[in-house]
């Protein structure tokens, strides 16, 4: 858990620093990351539909749109450059 609350802070503070959007989505990939590999310990949930885009839009990334990668429909999405 505390894991996820470093992650949280780190893309917090990226946002902050006015960081490029691509890096702050970086973050976001590896915050997702570590809650797809804890999925069984029960402490999040994860939709395996749009969990990127809805974390984006969770950090205010708002203004971009998925698209799929190889027809994957989960798990990995690209956000292209605004």
């Amino acid at each position: 858990m505390f894991q996820y609350v470093y992650l949280d802070l780190q893309i917090q503070e990226l946002k902050i620093q006015s960081k490029p959007k691509d890096e702050i989505v970086e973050k976001i990939k590896e915050l997702l990351t570590f809650m797809e590999k804890n999925l069984a310990k029960g402490l999040f949930i994860l939709t395996g539909g749009n969990d990127l885009v809805r974390f984006t839009k969770k950090y205010g990334l708002t203004n971009q749109e998925p698209f799929k990668l190889n027809n994957i429909r989960h798990k990995y999405y690209s956000i292209p450059n605004a």
